[in-house]
């Protein structure tokens, strides 16, 4: 009674994280946890008393029974049968008292009560992966988020080193939650002290556990799988709030599925794909929107820098060849270019995109085999890839007709489609065998396509301005595609189809080429106009319509001189255009002419 007087008389600060030389156990915040509490105090009890009568008993032995003040005490020790059956059924009766609480919390902890919430959690090297699948979202998705810890440089005034990350769980107070665990690559572990949830999330298995969050708070733990290198480095950090502001959460995860910076980028790829030749129009953005008006043979140019032909191969008991084989058409890309992404999959109307291990990328994955045989191999027959990832294709559709043929399952079939999977990529030792549609000299060549080029420089190209005050080479622009030297046919073709002599191949390294232009007038007058006519969809049309715009004074500067005369105002006009980025911030925004 005394000590809920004083309770409300003063204020609480409850410890929900762990404190430098911290020896007791932070504050409960659940049931379960209250109960492991008790169940501690119980056993101290247990255990003050047996260390009280141990001490004595020594004691006294010690004191009394000392050679010095009893030399020849030893001669009457004898068998004491009473006082053996006390130390022998006393520990006993002692355990029993332990044991029957022990059994009911941990039957209580393992109950999972019907569940109002069901989070999965999915433990990656080296982050955890969140996704809350009662909920979905007007486009058929749930809401998931990946949720890395924050760098120590990036800890805001009041977050805890380690312990802090990007994206919290939030749960509302007062309800029952189920937490189902699983692992993607090792054994993982989940643990949060204040809500007594420590469970392991291991690849191929799901674990569930439960919670009942009964105050509001933020509540920090860690991985606590003690076996590998990064486990203690990817923190969980659960946000307890009321049902009314987790309602208000949900309604903001759901009607906005993407983030911040994901809107953002939507409104600058709308904004920037549009980009005219003349650079006169205003541009309105009302909201966010995936425009669909891309090219084919983009696709299938981005598709060569980016995309992969390959096949998932995973263990399962149900067939028996022990293996599951599943054929998978992946295009990869960074987390800013999500637009482009989700161009590439409404234009083919199937499919799905989903964050993979690499902390900046999106995967857009196509692994319904009906639509890879009706939707993917259809597109990629009429607009065939050009350079060494047609090779991969080829051999791709030798596994397809293995499992079209149910040969993969058999081990013959499945140790072939093994083979094609080790050999594509980085694994293939020969290039010899390009297709004939690539090669000018053979009569079944296809022309370059522009829209292909355009798309190849989308995924491996590079658009860049030398920015240094004191560079002679102050205001140059540079445009190129570093390939591997197998390539080296894919990198001609493109640098006949604009027939300039100064778009040279240069080896910069053993295995890889580039084919670069630095010229002044080469770029101004061939390459930029190019791409106002065959744009670049994705991120680097932020870089392009810079260049398009410093193109443009240094043209209006330089008049009819041949050379351009580098001022300190044309120097700080230029670098104004190349950092600043308030355009791209305005939902109504103006491309300066």
């Amino acid at each position: 009674m005394l000590s809920n007087f004083l309770l409300k008389l003063l204020p609480v600060v409850n410890c929900d994280v762990a404190e430098p030389w911290q020896l007791s156990f932070q504050d409960g915040a659940s049931p379960s946890f209250e109960g492991i509490v008790d169940l501690h105090d119980q056993i101290m009890f247990y255990l003050v008393i047996i260390v009280i009568g141990v001490s004595w008993m020594l004691g006294i032995i010690i004191v009394k029974f000392n050679t010095a003040k009893n030399p020849i005490v030893y001669k009457y020790f004898t068998h004491g049968t009473v006082i053996e059956l006390i130390w022998t059924v006393t520990p006993a009766f002692v355990l029993v008292a332990i044991a029957f609480p022990s059994f009911r919390l941990l039957y209580l902890m393992d109950e999972v009560i019907d569940p109002a919430i069901t989070v999965k959690a999915v433990g990656s090297q080296w982050f955890w992966s969140y996704e809350y699948s009662d909920y979905i979202s007007d486009s058929g998705e749930p809401i998931a988020f990946d949720s890395f810890m924050v760098p120590e440089a990036d800890l805001e005034e009041g977050q805890f080193r380690l312990l802090e990350v990007d994206n919290r769980v939030v749960l509302p107070v007062d309800t029952h939650v189920r937490f189902i665990l699983t692992g993607s690559d090792v054994i993982h572990s989940f643990a949060v002290p204040a809500l007594g949830l420590k469970l392991d999330a291991l690849p191929g298995r799901l674990n569930q556990t439960s919670t009942f969050i009964n105050r509001e708070g933020l509540f920090y733990g860690q991985c606590s799988e003690i076996c590998g290198v990064n486990h203690g480095f990817m923190p969980i950090v659960i946000e307890a709030v009321s049902l009314e502001k987790y309602m208000a959460w949900l309604n903001e995860q759901l009607n906005s599925p993407l983030s911040e910076e994901e809107i953002l980028t939507l409104s600058i790829s709308s904004l920037l794909i549009h980009y005219s030749k003349d650079r006169k129009e205003s541009f309105s953005i009302n909201k966010p929107q995936v425009p669909v008006n891309i090219s084919s043979w983009f696709i299938t140019g981005f598709t060569d820098a980016e995309g992969c032909f390959d096949f998932s191969i995973s263990k399962s008991n149900s067939i028996n060849s022990g293996w599951s084989v599943k054929p998978r058409f992946r295009i990869t890309a960074n987390k800013r270019d999500i637009v482009l992404l989700y161009m590439i999959k409404e234009f083919f109307g199937c499919g799905n995109i989903s964050k993979i291990d690499f902390k900046d990328c999106l995967d857009y994955t196509v692994s319904d085999q009906n639509s890879i045989f009706n939707i993917i191999i259809p597109f990629f027959t009429k607009y065939p890839l050009r350079g060494t990832k047609h090779l991969d294709y080829i051999d791709w559709l030798k596994g397809l007709e293995i499992i079209k043929n149910k040969g993969h399952l058999t081990l013959e079939g499945l140790s072939e489609i093994r083979l094609i999977k080790a050999s594509s990529n980085t694994g293939r030792l020969s290039y010899d065998n390009i297709s004939l549609h690539c090669n000018p000299n053979n009569p079944g060549y296809i022309p370059l396509d522009p829209n292909y080029i355009s798309g190849f420089l989308a995924g491996d190209g590079y658009l860049s301005l030398i920015t240094k005050i004191d560079s002679p080479s102050f205001g140059r622009i540079r445009i190129g595609l570093t390939q591997h030297q197998d390539n080296y046919l894919l990198l001609e073709s493109m640098r006949n189809f604009f027939n300039i002599d100064n778009f040279v191949i240069s080896k910069p390294n053993v295995k890889g080429i580039s084919l670069n232009c630095g010229s002044e007038d080469t770029i101004y007058n061939i390459l930029l106009p190019f791409f106002e006519k065959y744009p670049i969809y994705g991120i680097k049309a932020i870089t392009l319509v810079k260049l398009l715009k410093i193109r443009d004074l240094v043209l209006s500067l330089k008049g009819t001189r041949k050379t351009t005369k580098w001022t300190p105002e044309l120097k700080s006009q230029i670098l104004d255009i190349w950092e600043d980025n308030s355009i791209l911030l305005k939902g109504d925004a103006t491309i300066l002419h």
